[in-house]
């Protein structure tokens, strides 16, 4: 927003919606657009629907996907096939979706740029987060794939790793406690949640680079 683009953005909840649509509208420009909406990205309906109303802003020109869950947490042999199914139908499943929808609309206009968030997952194993570090290492390579795929018709792929945040997945892992998440791994969280971590406009800054021209 803060570089000029119109926003259509998404949130599991309609309480998520409103608090950042508060938060974001005072700072609007007078010309400029923001929409939020509530969407399941691992549900194609769901985000048939979100591109259908960021298609009443005009021209698509770049998609950051961001969306992901650490999913089960704890020994490997625990986990279930339940809580595994839903990390990939997430972080794997709903990434494409959301791509695949980006680059209908992007392909007739011969440009575009989708952004994907990979997070830690993908640069080194994670003990007790499997299903985490699977799915991110696939999103990697799915990224890798597309740009690939699309880059004679100039539609640019990239993913960003953002680094160690203080998100709600800090809080995950500090309700899963070191029995869960191990003693390291709960440490750190600890640590990122008590003194903070990352900041995250380093990672948006990047992004909107990425975005740009």
């Amino acid at each position: 927003l803060s570089a000029g683009a119109n926003v259509v953005f998404c949130a599991r909840t309609a309480a998520d919606i409103t608090k950042t649509t508060s938060e974001l509208e005072p700072k609007l420009r007078e010309d400029q657009q923001l929409v939020g909406l509530t969407c399941d990205i691992s549900d194609s309906d769901s985000v048939a629907a979100l591109f259908a109303r960021a298609s009443e802003l005009g021209p698509l020109h770049v998609v950051v996907n961001n969306a992901g869950i650490y999913g089960p947490i704890g020994p490997t042999e625990e986990l279930t096939l339940a809580d595994w199914n839903q990390a990939w139908s997430i972080n794997v499943t709903g990434t494409l979706l959301v791509c695949q929808q980006a680059i209908r609309v992007m392909k007739p206009l011969g440009k575009g740029k989708i952004i994907i968030i990979s997070g830690g997952g993908a640069t080194s194993p994670m003990p007790r987060f499997a299903a985490y570090a699977a799915t991110k290492a696939a999103v990697v390579r799915l990224t890798e794939t597309l740009a690939e795929e699309y880059r004679a018709i100039h539609i640019d792929v990239n993913a960003v790793a953002p680094g160690a945040l203080r998100t709600r997945l800090t809080e995950q892992v500090l309700a899963a406690g070191p029995e869960m998440a191990g003693d390291e791994m709960f440490a750190k969280n600890k640590k990122w949640n008590d003194e903070g971590a990352d900041d995250p406009h380093l990672a948006a800054e990047l992004c909107v680079y990425l975005a740009s021209k």
